[in-house]
């Protein structure tokens, strides 16, 4: 009888009709228990019915019945290694060859599987054998859910991470599709236990509504060493904010409120609260209402750099006045960054500077959605005394970017006179300069100047040529849609010869020759922008062959 299932169990098995082999084979050994020959095609025909388990016991018992045969050691093998377990694989192939007899059949079979290197070395684990300080920063320097699925990976790294707390003073998640549960959050602030957390940047955590200020209590109850704090669409109360950040006032460097509920509340009460915070951010804020605009109670000299952006209200009802009080409260500030998304917004680009006498970068963009007939009045309201404030205070400014129409000569020329020695990027998107100012910028060299963005500007080319002439260290450029720019600006900025990237987009009168006077003149180039109509296809192919056809771009039509 048993022999009978066995023969009908193998044709089951080749027709892959493996249920009724696994039941044939099964009845054959419920009259022979201890035939190897079919507990090894059992278990093949476990392994195809996907029921690893089962075959994984049928392999071990072979190994038990025939433990100097290779038959039970190879069927082992292929189970471990479908699960994965390929250390445990490894290890079942050394012990088979010291107890299987070369004369074996099937020894050659497993003499392939395993080298005589890895025969004579045991399997390690360097782990236990790496200094703690190298472990624990390999791991700080994964992020928070890449640090979660490290505990699956083995028992080591599970233990490591579960019992070393200063792994844990990190809470970051760069991914912005990942999700964290409340439970999961308070899990992660007990891992750090005395060691407190020192960053946390969560993002839209997917708290409950209801449950929008436990995070916030788990904070206070925890150890009060924050440094790094994101409020990214968080929602607590005012009383919670700044309770948190009280508590924490000796540590924290760096608050962001962006898209925060109550965005102007957690910034007043950085300011208010913390000591020694130096970046404070707050993007995508639409609400701002300066009839409504909190000011900060006291100054912060420790703050560094501030970084803004935000819808104004509806024109008419703005002046310069409520942003210059606000950011008078940061007087110390090093970087300036504003973004406004509508509105006039006056003539403050000079009132700003005149409140930060150590700014060092200083970026502005307004977008103007109103025609420019609403511009304010253009007339030099900067006193003597003021000029020269305005001179000295941009001294060290090293990076000036400004995409603004109510920008006017009377205020680039103190600026650009005072940081004249020590600036080395200037922008200039969209601005109401005229070659006037421009031409004074131009009196005397900008030594340092390396980075150059001129773009919907209407100055003329002589201006842009003296321009060019007095920065010899131009590394980048860009010359974009500049209805002037022509090829004689090109042969100026051949004289360039450290220019390693070019944009010249959509300046329609800059031609062949002019792209071949830069390429000629300019060695170091690598990066190309000419979407220009005006370039003829010679030239194209010209400076493809020169510089690569991957460093090039030009008019999508050509």
């Amino acid at each position: 009888m048993s022999s009978t299932d066995f023969a009908r169990g193998n044709e089951s098995f080749q027709k892959s009709d493996f249920r009724s082999a696994y039941r044939h084979y099964t009845n054959a050994l419920k009259a022979n228990p201890k035939n190897a020959v079919v507990l090894d095609c059992r278990a093949a025909t476990n392994q195809r019915l996907g029921k690893h388990k089962d075959a994984l016991e049928d392999a071990r018992l072979i190994v038990k019945l025939e433990p100097t045969q290779a038959r039970g050691y190879l069927r082992l093998y292929k189970v471990l290694t479908h699960l994965n377990q390929k250390d445990k694989a490894q290890q079942v192939i050394g012990v088979s060859l010291r107890r299987v007899p070369a004369f074996d059949k099937l020894y050659p079979a497993l003499k392939r599987l395993k080298t005589s290197k890895d025969i004579d070395t045991p399997i390690q684990n360097y782990w236990p054998l790496l200094p703690l300080e190298l472990i624990h920063s390999i791991f700080l320097s994964l992020p928070l859910q890449d640090r979660v699925r490290s505990m699956r990976v083995c028992r080591y790294w599970h233990q490591i991470l579960r019992d070393t707390p200063a792994i844990w003073r990190d809470l970051t998640i760069t991914n912005p599709s990942t999700r964290i549960t409340f439970p999961a959050f308070t899990t992660y602030l007990k891992r750090a236990g005395s060691a407190g957390v020192h960053t946390i940047a969560l993002g839209s955590i997917s708290f409950k509504k209801q449950r929008g200020n436990e995070p916030m209590k788990d904070l206070l109850n925890a150890p009060q060493c924050l440094q790094h704090i994101d409020f990214t669409g968080w929602s607590a109360s005012h009383s919670t904010a700044q309770s948190l950040l009280r508590q924490n006032k000796s540590t924290l460097r760096y608050v962001n409120a962006t898209d925060a509920t109550s965005s102007n509340d957690y910034i007043c009460a950085a300011i208010e609260e913390c000591d020694i915070l130096e970046t404070l951010v707050c993007l995508n804020y639409t609400r701002l209402d300066y009839n409504e605009l909190k000011y900060p109670s006291r100054a912060a000299s420790s703050v560094k750099n501030f970084h803004f952006k935000t819808q104004l209200p509806a024109a008419g009802g703005y002046t310069a006045g409520p942003m210059v009080r606000y950011i008078g409260s940061l007087p110390n500030l090093e970087n300036l960054s504003l973004h406004y998304t509508d509105g006039i917004p006056g003539t403050f680009i000079h009132r700003l500077i005149l409140s930060l006498p150590y700014l060092q970068q200083f970026r502005v963009r307004i977008e103007q959605r109103l025609s420019s007939a609403l511009r304010t009045d253009t007339t030099n309201t900067l006193s003597a005394r003021e000029a020269k404030e305005l001179e000295r205070n941009s001294a060290n400014i090293r990076v000036f970017s400004l995409a603004c129409l109510c920008f006017y000569d009377w205020e680039l020329i103190p600026i650009i006179t005072g940081c004249r020695e020590k600036i080395q990027a200037l922008t200039l998107y969209e601005t109401s300069l005229t070659d006037h100012g421009l031409q004074h910028v131009c009196l005397q060299p900008l030594p340092q100047l390396q980075v150059l963005e001129l773009s919907r500007c209407h100055f003329s080319s002589e201006t842009m040529v003296s321009l060019l002439r007095a920065c010899p260290n131009l590394r980048n450029v860009v010359l974009n849609d500049l209805p002037n720019a022509n090829d004689e600006v090109m042969t100026a900025l051949a004289q360039c010869k450290h220019v390693t990237t070019l944009d010249i987009s959509s300046s329609t009168k800059i031609t062949g020759f002019g792209v071949r006077r830069v390429v000629a003149g300019c060695p170091s180039l690598r990066r190309l922008v000419a979407d220009c109509c005006s370039i003829d296809l010679d030239t194209i192919q010209h400076t493809r062959s020169v510089m690569g056809h991957s460093s090039c771009s030009f008019f999508s039509r050509v």
